[in-house]
């Protein structure tokens, strides 16, 4: 049984969201709350897989219960104006989406979860090291980068493998593992294993390392990276 609920403070949605058929073949319960301490009950007594979080300004206050929901393991599907859409990144929020609320935004919120929560699936890709064929999981990879007909693959744990193969014939791996995405025809990105990004630099979780990149392709994947 999943449990979703919806917050906006003194504004219940239950008129708009009550009758929406959502994506899903698990049995599932919706819960309306316009009370902060209400949310809290609910997901203190484990009924609360995912919070739609509604509000206008994502002031101090706001920040500050969504941090609280996150603490306790619950995700949060953040809707706000667009101009706080890094802010929600920042705060590493489930799903962002600006307003107006639409239906289909919040199925996408939904989608994302069941699909999370059919489990970690481990993929991976066999390749030629200097030390023999090894099998990378794909979770591990930070970005690919061409070189020439080459393609240097970059790993979490700090290292890269050059392959004799040019970088589209990775492209497929996106179907295994949707967060590798190419950005460019020389570049694809695990956006999963982005910790930061700005100053024209993209900084990994694992081992902190950064990628240089251009104003052009940082504005595009903060787009990707936000949902735009």
């Amino acid at each position: 049984m999943q449990h979703l609920i919806f917050y906006k403070a003194d504004s219940n949605l239950i008129d708009k969201l009550s009758d929406y058929n959502f994506p899903s073949d698990q049995p599932f319960t919706l819960h309306f709350c316009t009370d902060f301490l209400q949310t809290i009950k609910l997901v203190e007594r484990k009924m609360a897989d995912l919070v739609f979080f509604f509000t206008n300004d994502l002031n101090v206050y706001n920040r500050t219960q969504i941090v609280q929901l996150q603490n306790l393991g619950v995700k949060v599907c953040l809707f706000s104006k667009t101009s706080w859409a890094m802010d929600a990144w920042r705060l590493g929020v489930f799903q962002f989406d600006d307003y107006p609320i639409s239906i289909e935004k919040v199925k996408n919120g939904h989608r994302k979860l069941l699909r999370k929560s059919t489990g970690f699936k481990t993929a991976f890709i066999t390749i030629k090291t200097d030390e023999g064929v090894i099998k990378l999981d794909l979770h591990n990879i930070d970005y690919l980068r061409a070189a020439g007909n080459y393609t240097l693959i970059h790993t979490s744990d700090g290292k890269s493998y050059i392959q004799t193969k040019q970088l589209g014939q990775y492209e497929v791996l996106s179907a295994k593992v949707d967060s590798l995405k190419r950005v460019h025809r020389s570049l694809i990105i695990n956006f999963d294993n982005i910790k930061s990004i700005g100053k024209q630099m993209i900084v990994f979780k694992t081992n902190h390392k950064s990628l240089k990149i251009s104003k052009t392709m940082e504005s595009k994947i903060k787009k990707i990276l936000l949902g735009a």
